[in-house]
Order: C-alpha cells, then structure tokens, then sequence
C-alpha cells in the first residue's frame, strides 16, 4: 500500500513538471513575424532588419514599461547598422487585450514606432504571455529571448557593427 502511494506521489509530481514545460509561453517564429510585417505594412522590406516582438497587457505595469523601453530602443536603432541586420530594426507590439484598450494605452504610452498587433489579430499569438519577447536576426536566428527593460538598450548597443 505504502509502495503504491509513493508511486502515485510520483507520478503525479513528475505530471505536474512535465505540464509546466507544455504551458510554458509560446514566442512567435520568424516566420509568423514576417507574416505579421507583410499583413500590417506590405510595402515594408524585412530584408537586413533585426525583428522584435513583445507581449505586454494594459493592465500590466511592466509589461507596459518593457513594450515602452522596446519602442524607445527601436527608434534609436531604426536605421542602424546592426550585426545580421545591417538596415536597422523593426518591432512589432502585441496587445493581450482588446484592441480599444490597445489603442488607449499605445497614446497615453506615448509608442510611435511600434507596429500594434492585438492578440486576436493572428491565431498564433494566442499562446503569448504578457512580458514575453523575443528578438530575431534578420537570417531568421533568434538573438535575444525574454529580456528584462534594463538589458534591452545594451543588448541591441551590443549588436552595432563598427
């Protein structure tokens, strides 16, 4: 009996890690991004653009800040020479909310670069979390992955070419 108990226990810990790892916050690929570019600004040319993408709530304070300092550091970079994109960078900011309440906090934030997304825009965005990003070369490779406000500015300095 006491057997049959510690491997139920088990099982139903090792169950509750597995799920954990299936739950996780799905990031869009490189590939849903460009979809999302071309959708949204079909003149617009990915080609040698670093792409970014972030998942903020208008009920969320950080995630607000994050989708803030990610515009403010996109502006800066916008044009720049950057290692594996050598014709700057484009970001793409997803609303977990309704689009109304998107558009209220995109002017009270003060975005103007980003392109705003709404989570029920694109059937692919549903699996993200608010405070998620996630940063991919213009090559398609993923550079940078769930950065916190602090490390966005060095880590896009990082990627000057000189």
């Amino acid at each position: 009996m006491m057997r049959f108990r510690l491997t139920k226990q088990l099982f139903m810990a090792l169950a509750f890690v597995l799920s954990g790892f299936a739950l996780k916050a799905q990031q869009p690929s490189y590939s849903q991004l460009v979809s999302i570019i071309s959708a949204r600004l079909p003149a617009a040319d990915v080609s040698g653009k670093i792409i970014s993408f972030t998942a903020w709530s208008a009920g969320d304070v950080q995630g607000r800040d994050m989708n803030r300092e990610f515009d403010r550091v996109a502006t800066i970079y916008q044009g720049a020479k950057l290692r594996n994109g050598n014709r700057g960078t484009i970001l793409i900011s997803c609303n977990l909310d309704s689009p109304t309440s998107s558009t209220i906090a995109f002017h009270r934030d003060g975005i103007s670069f980003a392109i705003q997304v709404n989570k029920s825009d694109f059937n692919f965005l549903a699996g993200c979390s608010s405070n998620s990003n996630v940063v991919y070369d213009a090559t398609g490779t993923k550079i940078y992955e769930n950065l916190s406000k602090g490390d966005v500015f060095m880590s896009y300095n990082q990627l000057i070419t000189r």
